[in-house]
């Protein structure tokens, strides 16, 4: 079967399968009833199973998406996530444009916290040995076979994922300790990059590091992933809408939604 007949056959199953959109999202997702619940999961079933045959949307299923999209942005300032609400808001309201977002929402990490301390001790320990390090990330080879890298790595670690959250071995991304859910939603994983210089003191040796991360707010496509994005509903969080990201990446082929690039900085001098 060709990959158009197939596609065709999948468009079939989907239309049989044709359920209301509801209006509102967010007065659903803002109730959080079992009724709620299903008829908002039933739409986004019936959406996914129309993106994966690359079907057109009418206008009311795009309006459904973005006001979904809309509707984080209003359930993550009430639950402490106004960063991922702001950046889901951008991804449908901000035509790409390149967004900042507030450093504290990296500082108050434990594992930005602790990979800082790592990557300072490395910084530490090169420039006792006259070698300057003007530009560290946290996927620097040396870095990476080093002393300091091995108390933050998955494997040499011994980190709790959940409380403590770990750096990848093979490519030196932080991915955020689990329970950070204001971290969690915004940014899970990425990486770290320092810009150092010592500063001029007579009494004593200092240094001057500007931190950054540099993230990209997209989706899998479903040929790429399957991965799933879970919504709590109402006050009680009891029900759990999933949505594919999948199905969040087609919208950026519907016209609906945009790609874009964020990032965070923030300095710190210490001793050295």
């Amino acid at each position: 079967m060709s990959s158009q007949t197939a596609l065709a056959a999948k468009a079939r199953q989907c239309l049989a399968k044709a359920v209301p959109i509801p209006g509102a999202p967010a007065w659903h997702l803002a109730r959080g009833t079992i009724d709620n619940k299903v008829a908002m999961q039933n739409a986004v079933d019936y959406l996914t199973c129309k993106a994966k045959a690359r079907m057109p949307f009418t206008e009311d299923e795009k309006h459904f998406l973005v006001e979904l999209f809309e509707a984080f942005w209003w359930g993550g300032k009430v639950s402490g996530m106004p960063e991922a609400a702001t950046l889901a808001n951008h991804y449908v309201h901000g035509g790409g444009k390149t967004l900042r977002v507030n450093p504290d929402l990296y500082t108050t990490s434990v594992i930005v916290r602790d990979t800082m301390a790592a990557m300072k001790a490395f910084i530490k320990e090169s420039h006792s040995k006259n070698i300057p390090v003007p530009i560290l990330r946290s996927d620097d080879f040396k870095f990476r076979r080093s002393t300091h890298f091995a108390t933050v790595s998955k494997d040499k670690g011994q980190r709790c994922f959940k409380t403590q959250g770990h750096v990848q071995n093979d490519d030196g991304a932080l991915l955020a300790e689990q329970f950070n859910k204001r971290l969690h939603y915004a940014d899970n994983r990425f990486h770290l990059q320092a810009f150092s210089g010592p500063i001029d003191d007579k009494t004593r040796r200092r240094m001057c590091t500007r931190w950054r991360v540099d993230s990209i707010w997209d989706y899998e496509p479903f040929e790429a992933a399957h991965h799933i994005s879970d919504i709590p509903m109402g006050f009680s969080r009891e029900h759990i809408l999933k949505i594919p990201d999948g199905l969040s990446q087609y919208m950026t082929v519907l016209g609906v939604a945009q790609v874009f690039k964020y990032w965070a900085e923030w300095h710190e001098t210490w001793d050295f």
